[in-house]
């Protein structure tokens, strides 16, 4: 259901998105893609993936497992602008429980975001 509620906003904002399974999970990926002067003439290629993880606890290390994967699935995916020529690949994770720790909901409000060359992965 929530999966389904996330593809009808990114269709309502004309943002590209797939089906596909991350980590074995059901996952809803968007694509959108900026570009802007005031970035110094960059482009910003961003992943929107979500995965439902049902009743399964997620983790700090449950959400740093999620981003590696994700941002690996960015990386293959994306196919423009050679990652660091002015162009930059960001990787927003979504991750859907019913069950989420203590320390994973410190992680995401503290905001530690994977940082990469060229690139960014953050939990939401």
């Amino acid at each position: 259901m929530v999966l389904q509620n996330i593809k009808e906003r990114l269709s309502s904002k004309s943002i590209f998105f797939s089906e596909d399974k991350i980590s074995n999970r059901p996952t809803v990926i968007g694509y959108d893609k900026k570009f802007k002067w005031r970035w110094m003439a960059t482009q910003l290629n961003t992943f929107i993936i979500a995965s439902d993880f049902g009743d399964e606890m997620i983790t700090e290390q449950t959400i740093e497992e999620f981003l590696t994967e994700s941002f690996k699935y960015a990386k293959t995916n994306y196919h423009g602008w050679p990652r660091g020529f002015q162009s930059g690949l960001g990787v927003i994770g979504i991750l859907v429980s019913e069950n989420i720790d203590e320390g994973a909901i410190r992680y995401c409000k503290e905001l530690k975001s994977g940082k990469k060359w060229a690139g960014f992965s953050i939990p939401v």
